[in-house]
């Protein structure tokens, strides 16, 4: 499968997988050998981070957990579930919620990931 492929659906996260998941919850596709900037060695991590740095974006709004290294390209997830919530709870919450999505996803796109809207995450990486 590939990562193209999981646009507008439920997806599951886990350390090097990007599970894709049907109706019904259970797993329709997968996408191995993802690397994320947490699990990348030092020496990567510091070239991306200087390349955050050298391209100006400030680093407290790049949202690091939904970026995805997936054979030499950054990926970003944009989680529209998590926009829709916090749309929902607007009145309650503010405005705060949705502008820290839509800083991290204009962030990634700044940096230059690939944005990649999916229905859902559930991130297993705890």
């Amino acid at each position: 499968m590939k990562i193209q492929e999981i646009a507008g659906r439920r997806v599951k996260v886990s350390r090097s997988t990007i599970s894709v998941l049907n109706d019904d919850g259970k797993t329709a596709g997968m996408i191995t050998g993802v690397d994320t900037f947490y699990n990348m060695p030092p020496r990567e991590q510091i070239e991306h981070a200087g390349k955050l740095r050298r391209l100006g974006i400030d680093r407290l709004k790049m949202d690091w957990r939904r970026m995805f290294f997936v054979k030499g390209v950054w990926y970003y997830l944009a989680d529209d579930g998590a926009l829709a919530w916090a749309h929902k709870f607007r009145e309650i919450d503010g405005d705060k919620p949705i502008a820290r999505l839509e800083e991290a996803r204009q962030a990634a796109e700044q940096f230059g990931a690939e944005i990649i809207h999916v229905a859902r995450i559930t991130d297993t990486r705890k």
